[in-house]
């Protein structure tokens, strides 16, 4: 009697433990899964940092010029107001083109 309740119970735990080996597995590939799309998630956004702080370095570069033109125009500016003829044709160059300076701009706006 003892040999049979001994097999009957090896029966029930192998049924049993059958049913966690898959569960098992799930467990791991979502883990997994997880930890994957985590790491992915962390490099896309270094590679996103890096693209900005590319732009921002740029931008820079960008104003740094951006200032060096509005002082060469400040002084073109000047020197045709002192009677520069090339200046005065550089700056009629300029405005045939459409590139406007700041004391071309009508006095209204400057007020508003």
């Amino acid at each position: 009697m003892t040999n049979e309740n001994d097999s009957y119970t090896s029966e029930c735990l192998c049924t049993t433990g059958s049913g966690l080996l898959p569960l098992l597995f799930l467990s791991i590939t979502v883990v997994g899964f997880l930890l994957f799309q985590t790491y992915s998630i962390v490099s896309d956004r270094v590679a996103v940092d890096s693209a900005i702080s590319q732009q921002e370095k740029s931008l820079q570069e960008v104003e740094k010029v951006k200032e060096q033109v509005s002082a060469l125009i400040r002084g073109v500016i000047e020197m045709s107001k002192k009677g520069n003829n090339g200046a005065t044709d550089i700056i009629e160059g300029m405005k045939k083109a459409g590139i406007t300076f700041q004391d071309d701009q009508p006095k209204d706006a400057e007020d508003k």
